[in-house]
């Protein structure tokens, strides 16, 4: 899932844009009429198959020419329109413009002089002007046409010429789509209107000269028009370039027409379009030498007319001949296809057979690795038992030391006897040990009880000797009793020692078996042991004369421990001939693998899924070793493994039915089962059958047993279901959409299944739809709502006739609901079942009212319940597809919204076309299902979900106008798609088993989608290097403070799981995956990923198994490296110090505060320090390969001269220099040339700062170097500069008006020169970092109150005000004007926003709206907003007024008190939402005393925190931290900006 923008992407001071993704030459040139929809994109002709072009598609392969023109090159290659053609394209010659250009008019075809009939003029050297007939022309297109169309497959039933000599309107239009396919493969039927529309505005788009002669009526009847001659010659023309459109690619020709081969154009210059390419001289020459002369007419005797019609004639013996062949060639065919259809089979039995071998070789390396970890385990207890024999030498010193005091005190015959017998127990105990056991070497399940068995013997007699030396008090106290110890071991097969295999609690209980079992002692042979200990207490005086007796008793004792040694000796041995055995049944078992029979894929998926639960139940929590608390998660008595779901939704009353029958497996003996479901759900009557009962069990509604706070409900049944038996489970609920309680309906809720709403004719339209994730699914219909019990579903949606229904998988049928006693019995049946389950009435007589309609979709794959899908509502679509790179399949691609909006759908529909088969590519995997669709709703919490095949989102996340849209937008909605297709593999094809891996989702997503496939989309956006500042930055702001936690955490609780949706899951994790990317490099990572998702496809994940695929490729220990960066908090500071030609460098946890204690600072990261220098010779290198694993080291470092840790600013760390170094980089980084590369001078400048924030430098140091870069080019660099410039004045905000201007004064010096330098005017031909670095410049010199940049916008604003144009205000300044207007304006400016934002043209301009509505710095104004939060902003966009008003200095304490006021109404209305944690960090995280934190404190004392309790701790957090940092640096700035405002004469 997407989260919705932060607070830095909608902050007004600091805005970022970026380029659309449609070139501007592609942008339509033709206007639609005015009753139609807004205009959509033109379609992108530039992206043809032609490598001139740029375009993705692969070219037609060229082919010889059947109809020859002598002395001059084939242009037109009309027999390789039939089938056989080859042969190599002849070498155009340059004679060819010696003919000139076809005179085709615009007003018609020239007439033949004298005979007021069109023809074409045809010229020869030499000769006057020939006409070519009416006649005879026609019969030559339509010859040619057709043997194209016949050639290529054209899907026209009995197609022939008689089609072409009078066509109807169907047939044209059908053959003109198929030459624009053809030519084009991203043309989209119909989106451009009715048939003949789209006729008319795509020969304008393409400059057809003829095009003014068409008419919309010769469109509809072309074979009867007097313009069919035209309509002819349009289409012949198209076959044309068709047929030329290959030839661009051979160099050859286009050197001859002085075309620029396609490896010859650099990569950033604009390429032709496809109206360019038509109306170049290279079409036009080879259209005129097919229909003009050439050499072959010079002859005097020569009759042109009679050449012509003989020309004519053998085209068309020639064709005719190719037809009967061609014929003859189908019937063959038609033959074949039988013979085909057996090798398919055939084929498709061997594909299987295939995937069954690599099945069974992966059993047999699961075996291997099996047969491992038993070799590992006997080697763990080897281990074992030489710790024993150390402890058994510790006793039998003990025993020396009994001994003494044995001849000290004098112990009696009888008590020495004991100890004699005692010794003789013991060993007889380890004589008990010598036999093998037969049964160890069948199974490994059975070689670990009998090792553990023998463990236990030795046990026993540690205990004993343990405790005689308690009873001797040479102990001081009894050892402390362990509870249950196993000796289960659980393993990590990738690391090399196996001591470090052992994990979590069990390595202390292995390694020291014997002394964990000390306390196992029986309690009468305790008590017995405390008597003789009593006894020995009364007689010490008569043991003092028996002591040397006793000593010399003992040294026989020695002897036996000898024997006992030797003895465990021989238990070695014979584990290892136990080990051999087990080496010897592995061999055996491949063996038998290779017989097996394998099962279906999918049920082999779900015997999978059913093991991982059954280990994690077992074993405990995978990832951190420790178990999942049962409160917290469902009991697994039960298991479902397929829903089928019936919802009718209602829109008129705001509710939804639901029914559904789920089948379960019987895991163990039950008479009850617990399921999810929101207290809000009325639920039904319940049904159990059981298939081994052949029974069905009821219980009624009021019987269920509810738990509203754990969301869950239990029904209980008089007879136990059976274990290992399949049953099904009916039940039926009713809900609500909306609330309807004053009359008219509201959205009261953006989770679960609910209603968003679009204007329609003047009043609001309702729709449904649906959102999940993360644990909402049971708030839609009663269900096992965790992510590892995956399931199928089938869903059956009731809707009105007139709406459109919506899933994951398609639409296997759709009717309506009829009541007819004439229906089949078994369709009468299955539709009375439904009219009486949600009492359906036929409503077709009723003229207002819409009947109903039933839909029934395929059934899903196996999938959590988070990722089910479905809406209803009156959409509109618009449809593309993509060709499988890896199965040769089309995926049908929709965008779904209402009618109004639709139009802006179409750059997010090219994106994910684009994206998809890279996907594919990348991971190796094929998206699974049969379609993909995303719908665009005006209500959503999140930003976007990622819904297995029915991707949802806002519509800031989807939407962009081409015209009205800044390039901010565009770069939002291209990687909100990339993302979420990124899911479709990372989440829907392989799920986290629980929340606390939530990272391997989102983590992946926000890498692989926003960085490394759009960079292969859009490369010009450098989105690899604006990831430092959109993620790394964030992930280390907020990973900086005390409250902050690991990637992977523990949220066992359903009221924590919202607030990890947080920059850690997704940046944080996306930051060290990005750093592990870069350390084993780009391909062996995603080889790695590749190898991860294909073992795990239809399944659950944890962390150690991405590790495991990533150690597969890249043949390093993964967990070793990153287990701290996942599992541990916070992130290090690397510091370094200079001593000549070696630096020493140590690294500590990095705190905003600066203050980290000894238990603070514990973990030690490995670290990849990516060092670059730069030589005597000026060369750069970087050394990826040195990796900090200890507290301190020092590395060899010439530090005379440049260099700098962290090149690239790949790492996840800061690094501290001296501020003499600091110094240097700062010179260096502002050089021409310099060494450091822009990542670097990002990295550089933000280190800085926030290092002075945590004091371990200057704030004033930061300034200087920001100084030092000012005259940086780099648009990213200044926007990070932007950034920390903006923090400062933050920070400042209650400080006084002095210092405040002075530093309003510096950003006025940075920015003004910039806006100077580049203007407020955008075109066509700017780079995308020239666009946004003039976007950044004149928003922040607004900001900084520059008075020639305020008037400037207030000028374009007033413009817009009073004329209603927006014209002069460029979409990338919208929310600058916007912001600096009402900011420096009053009521007028205040009511010209509002009004935008009530009635915005794109989700952006709404945006800009809003947040220009929290700039004011009118208290009234600032008021009137507040209030209007509560009265009129959809819960979606309250975080853009709360973001706002906390950015604004004169807003941000009203907005404290006013949330304050109204928390009861905020709590009440953000229930269950993620934005409720965006509200408490918007509110509280700027703030800068300590007494702000106390007041923050003393509010929420006593209030449920629960659902927010990390952003509020985050926020107390930072404002410590700003306290800090403020009080640190007072005195600093202000001297500074003294100095500085010296040195510029200010």
């Amino acid at each position: 899932m997407r989260r919705q923008t932060s607070a830095t992407d909608i902050n007004p001071v600091s805005e970022r844009s970026g380029p659309s993704g449609i070139p501007q030459s592609a942008l339509p040139t033709a206007k639609r009429r005015a009753e139609q929809m807004p205009p959509a994109p033109q379609p992108p002709f530039n992206r043809m198959r032609m490598s001139v072009a740029g375009g993705p598609g692969p070219s037609r392969p060229q082919q010889n020419t059947g109809l020859a023109v002598p002395g001059a090159a084939q242009f037109a290659p009309r027999a390789s329109m039939m089938p056989g053609g080859g042969g190599a394209p002849q070498t155009v010659r340059k004679e060819v413009g010696q003919f000139g250009r076809t005179p085709l008019k615009a007003s018609g075809l020239r007439g033949a002089p004298g005979t007021g009939r069109p023809g074409l003029q045809v010229y020869g050297p030499g000769k006057e002007t020939r006409p070519i007939t009416h006649k005879q022309y026609q019969a030559l297109m339509h010859r040619e046409i057709l043997d194209y169309l016949v050639a290529h497959r054209c899907p026209i039933a009995n197609l022939s010429l008689k089609t072409l000599q009078a066509p109807t309107g169907r047939d044209f239009h059908d053959i003109f789509r198929f030459l624009m396919k053809d030519i084009d493969d991203h043309f989209v039927p119909g989106r451009w209107g009715k048939p003949e529309e789209e006729v008319i505005i795509l020969l304008r788009d393409l400059k057809y000269p003829l095009v003014d002669g068409i008419s919309k009526t010769a469109l509809t009847t072309p074979g009867s028009s007097s313009s069919w001659p035209i309509l002819l010659a349009m289409l012949h023309w198209l076959v044309t370039i068709a047929m030329e459109l290959p030839k661009w690619e051979d160099p050859e020709i286009s050197r001859d027409f002085n075309l620029v081969p396609a490896e010859d154009i650099p990569r950033d210059v604009e390429l032709p379009n496809f109206a360019s390419l038509v109306t170049s001289d290279y079409i036009f020459k080879a259209y005129e030498v097919y229909m003009g002369g050439s050499d072959s007419f010079k002859g005097p005797d020569d009759d042109l007319a009679t050449i012509i019609d003989n020309r004519i004639e053998t085209v068309i013996q020639r064709s005719d001949e190719t037809e009967r062949r061609i014929a003859k060639l189908m019937s063959s065919i038609d033959k074949l296809e039988l013979k085909t259809s057996e090798l398919v089979e055939l084929d498709n039995e061997q594909k299987k057979l295939e995937g069954q071998i690599a099945q069974f070789k992966g059993l047999i390396q699961d075996r291997e690795v099996k047969t491992t970890k038993i070799i590992t385990a006997v080697e763990l207890f080897k281990e074992q038992i030489r710790n024993e024999e150390a402890e058994i030498a510790a006793l039998n010193k003990g025993h020396e030391h009994i001994m003494a005091t044995i001849a000290e005190q004098g112990l009696s015959v009888e008590e020495v006897k004991q100890m004699n017998n005692d010794r003789d127990n013991l060993k007889r105990t380890l004589e008990d040990l010598l036999p093998k056991s037969a049964e160890a070497a069948q199974t490994t399940g059975q070689l670990e009880i009998d090792l553990g068995r023998r463990s236990d013997a030795i046990d026993q007699m540690l205990s004993r000797y343990t405790s005689m030396l308690y009873d001797t008090e040479l102990l001081p106290t009894a050892p402390e009793p362990f509870s249950h110890i196993s000796f289960k071991l659980e393993l990590n097969t990738a690391v090399s020692n196996p001591l470090d295999m052992l994990k979590g609690d069990d390595l202390k209980n292995v390694i020291h078996p014997a002394l964990s079992r000390i306390a196992e002692m029986k309690s009468e042979e305790r008590a017995s042991l405390e008597d003789e200990k009593i006894q020995a207490d009364e007689d010490l005086d008569s043991l003092t004369q028996r002591c040397h007796k006793m000593e010399e008793d003992a040294e026989p004792k020695e002897n036996e421990l000898l024997v006992l040694l030797k003895k465990i000796e021989e238990l070695r041995m014979t584990v290892a001939g136990e080990t051999a055995a087990a080496n010897a049944e592995s061999g055996k078992l491949e063996q038998e693998l290779g017989s097996m029979e394998m099962e279906s894929k999918q049920s082999d998926v779900v015997l999978t899924s059913r093991k991982q639960r059954l280990e994690v139940e077992c074993s405990g929590h995978a990832g951190g070793g420790q178990p999942m608390p049962d409160e917290f998660r469902l009991p697994t008595n039960v298991k479902p493994t397929h829903y089928d779901l019936i919802f009718k939704t209602d829109l008129d009353n705001m509710t939804f039915q639901g029914h559904g029958t789920i089948d379960i497996d019987v895991v163990e003996d039950t008479e009850e089962i617990v399921l999810n479901a929101s207290p809000d759900l009325a639920i039904k009557d319940v049904k159990v059958f059981s298939e081994a009962l052949k029974t069905e069990q009821t219980q009624g509604s009021t019987e269920l047993k509810q738990d509203q706070e754990k969301e869950r409900i239990t029904a209980k049944f008089a007879t136990p279901l059976p274990k290992g038996s399949k049953a099904k489970l009916q039940l039926g609920w009713e809900g609500k959409l909306g609330d309807n309680m004053t009359g008219e309906l509201t959205v009261s809720h953006i989770e679960g299944y609910y209603i968003s709403s679009a204007e329609h004719e003047g009043k609001k339209r309702y729709y449904a739809l649906t959102q999940f994730e993360p644990t909402a699914a049971r708030k839609a219909f009663p269900s096992w709502d965790e992510p590892l019990l995956k399931a199928e579903y089938t869903i059956t949606m009731i809707s009105r006739a007139d709406t459109v229904n919506l899933s994951n998988m398609p639409a296997v049928s759709e009717r309506p609901f009829v009541e007819s006693p004439e229906a089949t019995e078994g369709d009468g049946k299955s539709i009375g079942k439904l009219a009486k389950m949600f009492s359906l009435k036929s409503e077709a007589a009723a003229p207002r009212v819409k009947g109903w309609k039933i839909t029934k979709f395929e059934k899903t794959p196996l999938m959590s319940s988070y990722l089910l899908a479905f809406a209803n509502g009156h959409f509109e679509h618009l449809e593309s597809s993509y060709k499988s790179p890896l199965s040769g399949k089309t995926i049908p691609l929709r965008m779904y919204a209402t009618p109004e909006i639709i139009h802006q759908a179409a750059f997010a529909l090219d994106v994910k076309a684009k994206v998809m088969p890279i996907y594919e590519k990348v991971f190796q995997l094929e998206y699974p299902l049969p379609k993909l669709d995303t719908l665009v709703a005006h209500d959503f919490d999140a930003g976007a979900m990622e819904n297995w095949g029915l991707i949802t989102g806002r519509t800031s996340a989807f939407l962009v106008d081409p015209k009205k849209s800044d390039l901010a937008a565009k770069k939002r909605v291209a990687t909100v798609m990339s993302h979420e297709c990124a899911h479709l593999w990372f989440g829907d094809l392989v799920t986290m088993e629980w929340w606390d891996n939530l990272w391997l989702n989102e983590g992946f997503a926000t890498l692989m989608g926003e960085v490394m496939i759009i960079d292969k989309v859009f490369p010009q956006w450098r989105v690899d290097s604006d990831f430092i500042n959109a993620h790394l930055a964030r992930a280390l702001d907020l990973d900086s403070v005390r409250s902050s936690h690991p990637i992977e955490v523990p949220v066992p609780d359903a009221n924590q799981i919202n607030q990890i949706f947080d920059a850690l899951s997704y940046s944080k994790a996306g930051s060290v995956l990005r750093m592990l990317a870069y350390y084993v490099g780009e391909d062996i990572f995603l080889k790695g990923v590749a190898i991860y998702l294909s073992k795990h496809i239809y399944s659950n994940s944890v962390t150690r198994n991405l590790w495991e695929g990533i150690g597969e490729a890249s043949g390093r220990d993964v967990p070793k490296m990153l287990d701290n960066w996942i599992l541990k908090i916070g992130f290090p500071v690397v510091t370094v110090r200079e001593h000549g030609d070696s630096i020493t460098i140590r690294q500590d946890r990095f705190l905003a505060t600066g203050d980290p204690t000894e238990e603070e600072n514990q973990t030690i990261w490995e670290i990849p320090l990516s060092i670059k220098t730069v030589d005597a010779d000026g060369k750069v290198s970087v050394d990826r390969a040195i990796l900090l694993t200890e507290r301190e080291a020092t590395i060899k470092v010439d530090t005379s001269r440049p260099f700098k840790l962290n090149s690239g600013t790949t790492g996840v760390y800061r690094v501290a220099y001296t501020p003499e170094r600091i110094t240097k980089l700062g010179e260096e980084a502002a050089k021409s040339g310099s060494a450091f590369s822009l990542e670097d001078r990002m990295g550089l400048v933000a280190d800085a700062f926030i290092l002075a924030k945590a004091g371990t430098s200057k704030t004033s140091a930061a300034l200087s170097l920001v100084n030092t870069l000012k005259n940086e080019e780099e648009n990213l660099v200044w926007s990070t500069m932007a950034s920390q410039i903006s923090g400062v004045q933050k920070l400042y905000w209650e400080q006084s008006e002095e210092v405040r201007e002075d530093i309003d004064a510096f950003a006025r010096a940075l920015y003004k020169p910039l806006v100077d330098k580049l203007g407020y005017e955008y075109s066509a031909t700017d780079s995308p970092d020239t666009i946004e670095l003039r976007t950044l410049a004149i928003s922040s010199a607004a900001t900084a109150k520059e008075p020639s940049v305020i008037a400037e916008l207030q000028s374009r604003f007033k413009h817009f005000v009073e004329t209603g144009d927006d014209s002069k205000i460029p979409a990338d300044l919208i929310r600058s004007t916007y912001t600096t207007a009402v900011r420096h304006g009053g009521r007028t400016e205040y009511d010209a926003v509002k009004k935008v934002y009530k009635n915005p043209p794109t989700p952006s301009a709404k945006i800009s709206a809003m947040l220009a509505m929290t700039a004011s710095e009118d208290s009234e104004l600032i008021d009137e907003t507040l209030a209007f939060i509560l009265t009129d902003v959809q819960i979606q966009d309250t975080m853009y007024f709360f973001a706002g008003s906390a950015s604004n200095r004169l807003a941000r304490r009203k907005l404290n008190a006013f949330f304050k006021e109204n928390y009861d109404k905020f709590m009440k209305m953000f229930e269950g939402n993620f934005s409720i944690s965006r509200l408490i960090t918007y509110n509280f995280q700027d703030l800068t005393s300590e007494e702000d934190a106390k007041a923050t404190e003393e509010f929420f004392k006593g209030k449920d925190v629960s659902k927010f309790n990390l952003a509020l701790a985050q926020a107390l957090d930072s404002i410590h931290a700003n306290a800090k940092w403020l009080e640190r640096s007072k005195g600093d700035v202000t001297s500074w900006l003294k100095e500085w405002k010296k040195q510029a004469k200010l």
